[in-house]
């Protein structure tokens, strides 16, 4: 996986546009994307990789599940996704509308994207 300054530069501009609410919403680019929020400002991007990675524990690669519902682990099976071979990440402080006042967004973009249902994020498909 390459670093990849554009995917960069597109969360960036994406968590300028979530400064006054820090709501985790997913944004409409067209790549493959994890959002992390924290409501302090302490966090970092090697953070919030570990806590993406660690949804293995709960993720079956014999049926390509998380378990037990409603579990997720997109996060994890998108860190990992196969054809995955750009990254871009940027975090931004933010403000906390209606409730204490800060918290930070970290944001990674891929390319290309991954989580395809039903796919094994490790395995390429038969073709």
């Amino acid at each position: 996986m390459a670093w990849d300054e554009n995917l960069a530069n597109y969360g960036k501009k994406y968590l300028m546009e979530r400064y006054n609410d820090c709501q985790c919403i997913h944004s409409t680019l067209n790549y493959g994307e994890n959002l992390f929020w924290g409501k302090r400002l302490h966090w970092t991007p090697c953070d919030a990789v570990y806590y993406w990675y660690i949804e293995k524990n709960s993720y079956d690669f014999n049926t390509l599940k998380c378990e037990p519902p409603p579990k997720t682990c997109d996060h994890f099976t998108q860190l990992v996704w196969r054809d995955t071979t750009h990254v871009g990440c940027a975090l931004q402080h933010c403000k906390n509308a209606g409730t204490t006042g800060i918290g930070m967004l970290i944001i990674c973009e891929y390319n290309p994207p991954g989580n395809y249902v039903n796919e094994n994020p490790l395995v390429h498909a038969a073709n």
